[in-house]
């Protein structure tokens, strides 16, 4: 949050009783949420905002609120997409349920949303001609909202069951990168752009057909990955470079599931 200077006019060193009216109306005034000030016997005044569910805090002045965030030693207006994320940050805003534009039904693989709904929940899927069962079911769900009178689908729902999430959501997908050492450096051993929704295809029997991103992730690292070996007692056994495939599995899920 920005500093406020006090309106014109002395503040008293043994704070009197006008000066303290005057930071408490600062506080009050000029702040969204108000919040309560404590300062010293000095001319000095300290703000102390503590962590709470109404963060981002703003600054009011002519009935206008401005939000700020600190850069260095300065501080400056944030930008509009630095105020959504310190609003999402808050829990205040959720961003997956917002609505992608220019997306309909038929951008979303009904393969997938079939599978995951009769195979993983064990449930039923309506057919694909069932257009108004498969919005009634996905709204219930939050996958789908309405905008402008249409059903359409959410970022949620785009990154998990889009044909081409990519197209409507251009930061979509995971950056892969290999490097030949443990540090980052510019010379890579290899990078790709790991595209397409994050729920995988899979047959009835749990095979999977068509790899979604997690799984896409799983076999870059099994690539680009080397066992070693080492002797006990005279035979030779082989330690994988990593931890156990599920662990690995769940890194990736939640390095995915975090920014959504």
């Amino acid at each position: 949050m920005a500093p406020f200077r006090e309106p014109p006019g002395p503040i008293s060193r043994n704070g009197s009783r006008s000066s303290a009216d005057r930071r408490s109306s600062l506080a009050s005034c000029r702040t969204s949420p108000a919040c309560g000030p404590s300062s010293p016997a000095r001319i000095v005044l300290i703000v102390r905002v503590s962590q709470g569910p109404d963060k981002p805090y703003a600054r009011v002045h002519n009935n206008r609120r401005t939000y700020f965030i600190r850069v260095g030693g300065t501080s400056r207006e944030a930008s509009r997409e630095e105020l959504e994320r310190m609003f999402q940050a808050s829990g205040r805003v959720q961003y997956g349920p917002k609505p992608v534009p220019g997306a309909t039904l038929d951008d979303l693989d009904r393969r997938r949303l079939r599978d995951y709904f009769t195979r993983v929940l064990g449930g039923s899927a309506p057919d694909d001609a069932a257009v108004e069962e498969w919005e009634k079911l996905l709204r219930n769900l939050d996958l789908v909202t309405v905008s402008c009178g249409q059903a359409v689908p959410s970022i949620d729902c785009m990154l998990l069951f889009g044909k081409t999430p990519k197209r409507f959501l251009p930061q979509s997908g995971i950056r892969a990168l290999c490097y030949p050492g443990v540090t980052p450096d510019y010379a890579t051993r290899a990078d790709e752009d790991l595209r397409g929704p994050m729920v995988p295809l899979a047959s009835a029997d749990g095979t999977v057909i068509e790899s979604g991103l997690v799984e896409q992730a799983l076999d870059f690292v099994k690539r680009n990955t080397e066992p070693t070996a080492y002797l006990e007692g005279g035979r030779r056994v082989d330690r994988p470079a990593l931890p156990g495939r599920g662990a690995t599995r769940s890194n990736c899920e939640r390095a995915c599931s975090s920014r959504l």
